[in-house]
């Protein structure tokens, strides 16, 4: 069987092996690059301009108020991966990172339903938003 064969193991089969976003376990590159950004006064800039066209309102369930999250419709970490960003000089000037309609208002219980909410991207919508 497979189990003499030094290799063999589960992980050495090239769909375990993907790298970037199409890896299962992708969640945008370096975690620490978007932790960065999302400290960046531009980024908190842009989830106010997001909040405040939307009037503080979930745009899928109409909660006013309350525990809001500002999502990415195109996902922030695919950008990220789109434009080779590897520093927060190169977020700064990525226009579609700021650009507000790509954003809307989602209440937290809402934007964990998306099928982009961080671990449900799955690889074929991370295949969809690489081919736009």
């Amino acid at each position: 069987g497979h189990e003499s064969y030094p290799g063999c193991e589960k992980s050495w089969f090239k769909s375990e092996n993907t790298k970037g976003p199409l890896n299962v376990n992708w969640r945008g590159g370096i975690t620490s690059l978007l932790d960065k950004i999302r400290e960046l006064r531009a980024y908190k800039l842009w989830r106010k301009k997001v909040f405040e066209r939307d009037d503080y309102t979930c745009q899928k369930c109409g909660q006013k108020g309350g525990r809001l999250n500002a999502d990415h419709i195109k996902p922030f970490s695919i950008i990220l991966y789109q434009y080779n960003i590897n520093s927060v000089d190169e977020a700064l000037s990525c226009e579609e990172l700021w650009d507000i309609n790509n954003g809307r208002t989602l209440c937290i219980k809402c934007h964990k339903e998306t099928p982009t909410y961080l671990k449900h991207l799955s690889k074929e919508n991370k295949l969809n938003y690489l081919t736009i």
